[in-house]
């Protein structure tokens, strides 16, 4: 990690025959080490990949979300059904 920074991460799962020469990250949040950052669990959908977290400083706090949708595949209705799912989905902590 770099130091001054707070990260909340969720790594891109591998599949078993990957070849692990290469990391294709995931996604994250970073933030300055002066901010609180915590993780909030959030169901994973299969059209992109998704991290949520919570960044409080003093008394105030915001709720960060990460998401990636792979360009190289075309849009399908899935991705809109769980996108909606993850907006509409409370989150947990």
């Amino acid at each position: 990690m770099l130091a001054g920074y707070s990260v909340v991460n969720r790594p891109r799962p591998r599949a078993a025959d990957d070849d692990l020469s290469v990391n294709h990250c995931g996604v994250l949040v970073m933030s300055a080490a002066d901010v609180s950052l915590s993780l909030i669990a959030a169901t994973q959908p299969t059209t992109f990949e998704l991290v949520c977290a919570q960044d409080a400083i003093g008394s105030s706090s915001v709720i960060v979300v990460v998401l990636h949708r792979p360009g190289s595949e075309a849009v399908q209705q899935k991705f809109f059904d769980e996108l909606a799912f993850s907006i509409d989905s409370p989150p947990t902590r």
